[in-house]
C-alpha cells in the first residue's frame, strides 16, 4: 500500500506517541521512585503497597490506590514472609499496618507480603540488597 508524505508523517508519530505513553506507563508504578511515606512501592494487582522499613525490627506497610494516595486499614489485611518462612501476621495502625519480626532485618533478604485491601488481593515481593539502618 501506497501513503502520501502526510499520512506517514502522522503514522509515525503515532507510534512515537503510543510508544512514549507504554513506556510512561510501565515506569510509572514504583520502581525506583520512593512512595508518598518515603518507602519502596510495588503494584500487586489494582494497588499499591509502600513498603517503609523503621528499624531492625518492624517495618510499616501502606496500602495506596492506583495514584498512590489514600492508605486503608478497613477491610484489609497484610501478612508477610521473611526469606520464605511462615506467614506473619501484622498489625494495622493508623493508616497503615505495622510489622514486627524477631529476626533482624539485615542484610539480603526477601520479603513477601500477602495483601488484601478491601476486596482486592496480591502478593509483592521485595528484594532488599541491604539494611541501611
Amino acid at each position: 500500500m501506497i501513503f502520501t508524505p502526510f499520512v506517514e508523517v502522522v503514522m509515525n508519530f503515532m507510534i512515537v506517541l503510543v510508544s512514549l505513553f507504554m513506556t510512561v506507563h510501565l515506569f510509572a508504578h514504583g520502581g525506583n521512585k520512593p512512595g508518598p511515606h518515603g518507602g519502596k512501592i510495588k503494584m500487586p494487582g489494582m494497588f499499591h503497597t509502600e513498603l517503609l522499613i523503621k528499624s531492625h525490627h518492624n517495618f510499616r506497610v501502606y496500602l495506596l490506590d492506583m495514584k498512590f494516595e489514600n492508605p486503608v486499614i478497613k477491610k484489609s489485611k497484610v501478612q508477610y514472609s521473611l526469606n520464605g518462612s511462615d506467614k506473619i501476621i501484622c498489625e494495622p495502625i493508623k493508616s497503615y499496618f505495622l510489622c514486627k519480626t524477631k529476626k533482624m532485618l539485615k542484610g539480603s533478604y526477601t520479603l513477601k507480603l500477602f495483601v488484601k485491601r478491601h476486596k482486592m488481593k496480591g502478593i509483592a515481593t521485595y528484594k532488599i540488597k541491604k539494611m541501611n539502618h
